[in-house]
């Protein structure tokens, strides 16, 4: 059991993977898989395809819809796994936000001695940006870091569950396995933005995603680690920013 990003004593469970709230089928799963990748494959089209700032709100917006869309049809509501938003999880967000920071700095740091490594192909585009843009880059990035948030966790209940109830392993190694395998998926998934130097997206990114999904795996509220993930990926955005500025 987790403990809720709340001060109440009541405990619960991750949602779907053992039948509770509700038991998906087999059926409804792969829809859902299919919604989601549906929605990483039009956010990774060709900016072409998304002409101008305000239509490239259409894929940012389309990422967490189309799998949220599928859970509220066969469950009937979003409410295991958004919940309501205390200070004490706000205060949650924060902690993780930056205790994430701290760890993939080091991360990349050590890593960058040893090998090669490539920055950030949005950082560098976010630079390259009109100041009129970039208020609107921010603004995009809401429902785009939320999408990564479902992206993430959509898999991660999937491979529970599979895990759980078809192979029979237990609820902690099943979330263990969960756990790992969708960071290396996050992890996979920003290979084109840092020039798919797989070593560093494994190490650092996958580092991140391990960290951020502690955030949702620990308050079961996924506000949570949305919201260590925007703080998170703000800070480093504006300290970009404030660096390319003065340079």
């Amino acid at each position: 059991m987790v403990e809720p990003a709340t001060t109440s004593p009541a405990k619960y469970d991750l949602p779907f993977y053992n039948g509770s709230p509700v038991a998906f089928t087999l059926q409804q799963w792969l829809a859902l898989i299919a919604l989601t990748c549906i929605a990483i494959t039009i956010l990774l089209a060709p900016i072409g395809w998304f002409r101008g700032a305000l239509a490239q709100f259409i894929p940012a917006i389309l990422f967490p819809l189309l799998p949220l869309l599928g859970i509220y049809c066969f469950a009937g509501n979003l409410g295991m796994l958004f919940r309501s938003v205390t200070r004490r999880g706000v205060a949650t967000m924060f902690g993780y936000a930056f205790a994430n920071l701290g760890i993939t700095l080091l991360v990349g740091t050590l890593l960058a001695r040893q090998v090669p490594v490539s920055p950030n192909a949005g950082i560098e585009l976010l630079l390259e940006m009109p100041t009129n843009e970039i208020a609107l880059f921010y603004i995009r990035t809401l429902p785009q870091l939320i999408g990564e948030e479902v992206f993430t966790i959509v898999p991660l209940l999937a491979i529970m569950t599979l895990c759980y109830q078809h192979f029979g392993w237990s609820r902690r190694s099943s979330l263990i396995v969960a756990w790992v395998a969708t960071a290396i998926l996050f992890a996979v998934i920003h290979l084109p933005a840092y020039n798919w130097q797989l070593l560093q997206c494994i190490l650092v990114i996958g580092t991140a995603r391990l960290v951020l999904s502690l955030a949702y795996l620990r308050t079961g509220n996924l506000w949570v680690s949305c919201g260590a993930h925007i703080i998170n990926d703000w800070v480093l955005f504006s300290l970009a920013l404030l660096v390319g500025s003065q340079v």
